[in-house]
């Protein structure tokens, strides 16, 4: 179910002239905080070009967290725990791009 994708590195210069040198500085900034982690990025898909089902589903959780009516159906449950359980396996085994060392 975890899907490792190596897009590669991007260098903060090619978007310096889209955006202003004050931002550039904060996100200079804020990535040297982050030196030698490890950063997770979870998507439905490897690439974000998203599905339609997992895409209701994520977003009618995000609207019930922020106070929305509703509920889940007991399959939106189960993928979602489902989801949650098998990534929290690979990253405890070792495996997949999260995996934490000595964990």
């Amino acid at each position: 179910m975890l899907t490792t994708t190596n897009n590669g590195e991007v260098d903060l210069g090619q978007y310096r002239p889209l955006i202003s040198s004050q931002l550039s500085d904060q996100l200079t900034d804020v990535a040297s905080k982050f030196k030698g982690l490890r950063i997770v990025h979870l998507n439905s898909t490897a690439k974000g070009e998203g599905v339609a089902e997992f895409f209701q589903m994520t977003k009618r959780t995000h609207n019930l967290l922020q106070g929305a009516p509703g509920t889940l159906s007991a399959e939106e449950l189960k993928t979602y725990f489902g989801s949650i359980e098998t990534v929290a396996d690979q990253i405890r085994d070792g495996q997949g791009p999260c995996a934490v060392s000595g964990y």
